[in-house]
């Protein structure tokens, strides 16, 4: 799975101030997930962060993006993608600019790269 960093776009269905940019790092997950609010399945886009050693899930590091559409596509670097997320039972619109980042590879000193095994 590529490497990437998630923009959120919006604060609250109002546009966020770039000056302090809030960059969290990826995976990006997509999903399917029942919503009570909504009583119904919706896709979503989530950043899971993984499990405690004691097995309990920790919280994503983001709410999930809900019924997420592809608005544009930067060449091979970034992509912008629009929803809407729930927060405190309110629906807000939201956009993610997610990035991403080249795994560098590890090259021996003749600057040849190194076979993985």
């Amino acid at each position: 799975m590529p490497s990437c960093t998630v923009l959120r776009t919006h604060e609250r269905g109002r546009q966020r101030d770039f000056r302090q940019p809030d960059i969290v790092p990826g995976p990006v997950v997509f999903d399917s997930i029942y919503v009570a609010d909504l009583n119904r399945y919706v896709e979503c886009l989530r950043v899971p962060r993984g499990k405690y050693r004691d097995g309990r899930q920790r919280p994503d590091a983001l709410p999930p993006l809900f019924e997420p559409q592809i608005r544009t596509m930067s060449t091979e670097q970034a992509m912008m993608i629009s929803g809407f997320e729930q927060i405190d039972g309110q629906r807000y619109y939201q956009g993610w600019y997610i990035r991403w980042i080249e795994e560098k590879v590890p090259q021996n000193q003749t600057g040849a790269e190194q076979s993985r095994a």
